[in-house]
């Protein structure tokens, strides 16, 4: 069976990554008229952080970590660059991304198959999963 129509240059990705708190966060309530509401909640701080990737093909890539610094981002780049072996990574410039020691040296050393591409500051229009972590935490 031939496959001619399998991509043969470098794929396109978009990465991101949201925080989910365990705790529930409360936004609109429905009281009765002179009450006053009472919402239960724990005070937990702790969190999840929610890396994903999306490609023009549609392809994806989403895991989970306890938090979000250089080794974990690097974890995860690695698992990119495992599933699109020649890839435009666009993200944006948080400091994981492009001030980590570890993430700058990944880049350098698979500089041929793993090209960052770098979205201006405070731009989250330009982010294609900002959508999806804005569905997702309602």
């Amino acid at each position: 069976m031939v496959l001619d129509n399998l991509p043969t240059g470098p794929t396109t990705v978009s990465l991101d990554e949201s925080f989910f708190l365990y705790d529930s966060l409360v936004r609109k309530v429905w009281i009765f008229r002179n009450t006053r509401p009472v919402v239960r909640i724990t005070g937990s701080h702790q969190q999840s952080s929610l890396f994903g990737t999306i490609s023009l093909d549609g392809r994806q890539l989403f895991r989970q970590f306890e938090r979000f610094n250089e080794d974990t981002f690097c974890q995860f780049i690695k698992q990119i660059h495992h599933k699109f072996p020649k890839c435009y990574l666009f993200l944006d410039k948080a400091p994981q991304h492009y001030k980590s020691h570890k993430v700058r040296t990944y880049f350098e050393e698979h500089k041929d198959s793993l090209m960052p591409v770098y979205l201006p500051t405070a731009s989250p229009e330009f982010m294609v999963l900002e959508e999806c972590w804005n569905i997702s935490k309602k």
